[in-house]
């Protein structure tokens, strides 16, 4: 009998025509490319390339329009009845009314599908338009898209908004704000100016490191984590191409920076390419001189207390990403670590928990599957994940 191996690598994110092979992409200008009618997710340069992938399109495809149509109909369930969406006291407070739990329960299961499953560029981004449609619709996120959200950014590039999301959420879990001295106004508040453009640098806040379980949101912690192991990722390839000197993206050649962006997977952070001299600094003295090489040293000195502490709330989580084959050495077929390489991997990826207590295996599958893509996609980072943890982590 065979013994399936499995290579659970996501495929690299399609960013134009959805048929494989076909290199024209929405950035290339060379023709328009057409969404694909019935879901909306995918696109094609043209009829014959719709054609010829629609059978391994198919299956996706029927699947997020059943669910489009299962929103679409609790959505006129809702205007019939109730004026709700009109009314701007509500927005915002979705979550705890009763009626309009049907209907975020079906936006949840379109955004969940397209995050999850989507392996185009197009897809990804109307998973962050549900999101974000429910964050503004359910400021406490009683759904949980807050962690589903961030890994979904990365893969898209918007390492920037992902950290902002995820650090406005640390500091709510540790210090809920309260609604009513904003005189009722809590519609999208992570996205005013004071909770935009934080620090990927910044240092890491001691009652993140002291919290007892429980407590410290590790759904939030897993993502910033990645996002400060992509800034250190990218950083080092920048030191190895320019030097370690450099203080400013702005003054590199941009031919070669954007050979180094195509070297990526999701790009080169955001975070580590925007200009650094706005941002607020209460770590180093000159923040328009920290040179590449410093803020390569920031990280490398957070990277391993920030492992540590995912290690220590949930053993389960960083096991079973390093169990996929990715950058490991390929052994023969019937070898016992074919045969068992990316067996827990698979088995999360393929869990339906329930319910799930803190540091259970139960907890690693569901932060597995919200996030494996966005770690186990980038080769380099999980490289680097391995050898701190192999230095004991």
């Amino acid at each position: 009998m065979s013994t399936q191996v499995f290579s659970l690598v996501p495929p690299p994110l399609t960013e134009g025509c959805q048929l494989p092979g076909c290199a024209i992409t929405f950035s290339s200008g060379q023709i328009g490319l057409q969404r694909c009618s019935v879901c909306k997710a995918v696109a094609y340069c043209s009829r014959e390339h719709q054609l010829d992938n629609w059978k391994a399109h198919k299956p996706f495809c029927n699947k997020i329009k059943a669910l489009q149509n299962k929103l679409e109909d609790e959505e006129r369930n809702l205007l019939s009845s109730t004026d709700i969406f009109q009314d701007p006291k509500n927005i915002g407070y979705f979550g705890t009314l009763p009626e309009t739990n049907n209907y975020m329960h079906a936006r949840k299961r379109v955004f969940w599908a397209l995050a999850y499953e989507s392996e185009g560029l197009l897809g990804l981004k109307l998973a962050v338009e549900h999101g974000r449609e429910m964050l503004r619709l359910c400021t406490l996120d009683r759904l949980n898209v807050k962690y589903i959200l961030p890994g979904v950014l990365v893969r898209i590039g918007e390492d920037q908004r992902a950290y902002d999301l995820c650090r406005y959420w640390l500091d709510y879990c540790f210090e809920p704000f309260v609604s009513s001295s904003e005189g009722g106004n809590v519609v999208e508040r992570y996205l005013r100016p004071e909770y935009l453009n934080r620090d990927v640098f910044e240092p890491i806040p001691t009652h993140w490191l002291e919290s007892r379980a429980g407590v410290l949101p590790l759904g939030l912690i897993v993502p910033v984590t990645l996002l400060k192991l992509r800034a250190y990722v990218d950083l080092g390839m920048l030191i190895e191409r320019f030097g370690g000197g450099v203080w400013d993206v702005s003054i590199l050649d941009p031919v070669a920076l954007n050979e180094a962006k195509s070297q990526r997977p999701f790009g080169i952070s955001e975070c580590v390419l925007r200009g650094r001299s706005s941002q607020a600094d209460n770590h180093a003295q000159n923040i328009d001189r920290r040179s590449f090489w410093n803020l390569h040293s920031l990280l490398s000195g957070q990277l391993t207390p920030l492992l540590g502490l995912i290690n220590r709330y949930n053993g389960f989580f960083l096991s079973a990403l390093i169990d996929s084959d990715s950058g490991l050495p390929s052994p023969g077929p019937d070898s016992a670590s074919a045969r068992t390489r990316g067996s827990t991997l698979q088995s999360y990826l393929n869990a339906t928990p329930t319910y799930y207590a803190d540091g259970s295996a139960e907890e690693a599958q569901v932060l597995v599957q919200y996030n494996w893509k966005s770690w186990v996609g980038d080769e380099a980072v999980m490289k680097e994940v391995r050898r701190r943890l192999e230095e004991g982590a």
